[in-house]
């Protein structure tokens, strides 16, 4: 059974637990950005990631995750660096990861 993040709230609390809140300064004195305020299509986004010399993160995206430790360690490899193409915008990197082979029925 596959549960959706919006009932369990997994990914909202990751997120608040290891990022910033919304609009709160950095370290440099500079605001996180707001959702939505990517400025590559998810598409976009996809490419970049997949383009990445090695091909390490198209294999991530497509849900080969040996090289890792474990599971988690993959998850939060990926997802650091997909933000990375998201310009931080957790729901477009939560669109793409739902699209990507990196979902796993929990249970």
């Amino acid at each position: 059974m596959i549960r959706d993040h919006r009932q369990t709230g997994s990914v909202e609390r990751l997120y608040r637990e290891h990022f910033r809140e919304e609009g709160a300064p950095s370290s440099n004195g500079r605001h996180s950005k707001a959702p939505g305020a990517s400025k590559l299509s998810d598409q976009e986004a996809v490419e970049g990631l997949l383009a990445e010399k090695g091909g390490r993160w198209a294999a991530l995206y497509h849900g080969d995750r040996s090289g890792y430790p474990s599971d988690s360690e993959a998850d939060w490899a990926y997802f650091g660096k997909l933000m990375f193409y998201c310009d931080g915008d957790l729901e477009q990197a939560e669109r793409i990861t739902r699209g990507s082979g990196l979902v796993r029925e929990v249970g």
